[in-house]
């Protein structure tokens, strides 16, 4: 084994000094699972990534990309670990092409970053054939002028989470009711094989591929099958209005009957959600004098044109009514943003009040989101462990944050195993299935932490033998331990 002092100088021969990090301390920070790696490179731009990626090839360093690192909790802990390729310093955004509705960006850009810039931006629809300069204001999409851009994707941990790990988590969150998954907005990337080649897969048009798509390999892969760098992302105006309608019921099965009735409608909403007791009272004030600690909600995103979002507002009002919910509000402009940010940051919130809180995300049909939802209630309340479920009744998804108390740890494995065992069961019977996201490190041996193994994991394992003969990335991380 490569001794801690030749690492550094061999990683020196091809990056910049202050670009190895190999104190003690800091590199306690980047540990996976517990697992403390020998050094943390920072390279700067693609060229450096396929030269670390090279040398490790070439030492047999085992190695894991880390963005933000809001996705490091999840997969088993890694069978070996010699270097985290940080991608921090991949911060640039390449080319924002507002005109032509694409952005380019580095792996390391936030996403908050991102979707700022892009809002700053005019979307300007210049009429072809002629000269843009000669053309007075109301002919250039006036209609359009100065209202900006973004990708239209709201992912948890937006404020730190990076664009690569979105991607390679393929990470979603409630829009995608409207808009779809990363890997439909993704038109292109750029990435470091794991034999240190750089790739380039897609670009700036909707169809510009022949074939096999490989890019879409790398969406979900989380850093398994190479190091993203670059990608280049669909964007949309921004809308001309957006709010947010959040009910209030007094039960499970009114909540589900409004949620219900709302898919009867002609009308689209951005996102329909679901929130248990524990949820509602964490992301939504309280109102008036009554118990908050049963109140199921319903939460409805709306983006549109203003007459659009206007009668969505008024129909799904009167619905709410009708179907018995106790109070109703009305998010706009800042205080709709602020809802949905603290909605993707739930798991933060509360990690520092319960350190051992296990985190599942579930899919399944969407016509089983209501049974999901009372295997949930019943699950938990058996093992005595209180649950935060957050539920994309239009999606077929859900996350589940169940929260043993702060310091608790004595028979905490023993009651959270059945439950998710159990959730798993239930997902299973409906054809969905259950991944953890986030559990204690001594747990995951026991955990079902990708759930059961596919029929397609026999490919997966020989793409990654084909791309990766040497395991040298993110090894024993991923489903089947490939």
């Amino acid at each position: 084994m490569t001794e801690p002092s030749s690492i550094r100088a061999s990683l020196e021969t091809v990056l910049d000094p202050e670009a190895v990090l190999d104190d003690p301390k800091v590199l306690e920070d980047y540990a996976v699972d517990g697992v403390r790696p020998r050094a943390v490179v920072l390279p700067g731009n693609t060229d450096a990534v396929a030269e670390v990626v090279r040398l490790c090839l070439r030492e047999k360093l085992a190695l894991i990309p880390r963005g933000s690192g809001s996705k490091t909790a999840g997969g088993y802990p890694p069978e070996r670990l010699d270097l985290v390729l940080s991608t921090e310093r991949l911060h640039r955004i390449v080319d924002m092409d507002t005109a032509n509705l694409t952005v380019t960006a580095e792996a390391g850009v936030r996403f908050q970053t991102v979707q700022t810039a892009l809002a700053g931006e005019e979307n300007r629809c210049y009429l072809p054939l002629e000269d843009p300069v000669t053309l007075a204001p109301e002919e250039i999409c006036s209609d359009r002028e100065n209202r900006g851009c973004f990708i239209p994707m709201s992912p948890p941990h937006s404020r730190t989470a990076t664009l690569g790990g979105i991607v390679a988590a393929n990470s979603s969150g409630p829009t995608r009711l409207l808009h779809g998954l990363p890997r439909d907005l993704v038109l292109g990337v750029r990435y470091v094989t794991p034999a240190g080649e750089i790739v380039g897969m897609g670009g700036k048009t909707v169809k510009n591929v022949s074939g096999y798509d490989v890019s879409k390999l790398m969406i979900g892969s989380r850093g398994s099958l190479g190091v993203l760098c670059e990608m280049t992302f669909r964007l949309l105006p921004l809308p001309e209005r957006v709010g947010t309608a959040v009910f209030a019921f007094d039960d499970r099965e009114d909540a589900c009957g409004f949620v219900d009735r709302v898919f009867e409608t002609p009308l689209l909403p951005a996102a329909v959600e679901v929130l248990s007791p524990r949820a509602f009272a964490l992301l939504v004030p309280k109102q008036g004098d009554g118990p908050v600690d049963t109140v199921w909600g319903v939460a409805l995103a709306l983006e549109g044109v203003e007459e659009a979002v206007g009668r969505m507002i008024g129909v799904f009002k009167d619905m709410g009514t009708e179907a018995g919910a106790r109070t109703h509000l009305h998010l706009e402009d800042e205080a709709h943003a602020r809802f949905w940010e603290h909605y993707g940051h739930v798991e933060e919130i509360l990690e520092g009040r319960y350190p051992n809180l296990v985190s599942v995300r579930v899919v399944h049909p969407i016509s089983g989101y209501d049974t999901v939802m009372g295997r949930v209630e019943a699950l938990s309340a058996e093992r005595s462990l209180d649950a935060v479920g957050v539920f994309q009744a239009g999606s077929g998804t859900a996350r589940i944050l169940f929260l043993p108390s702060g310091g608790e740890t004595e028979g905490v494995e023993e009651r959270v195993l059945p439950v998710v065992e159990g959730l798993q069961e239930a997902c299973a019977g409906l054809g969905g299935g259950l991944v953890v996201e986030r559990a204690a490190p001594a747990w995951k041996e026991a955990l079902p932490m990708w759930g059961p193994e596919p029929d397609a994991l026999i490919v997966m394992k020989r793409i990654k033998e084909q791309m990766d003969p040497e395991r040298l990335f993110c090894p024993g991380r991923f489903m089947g331990r490939i």
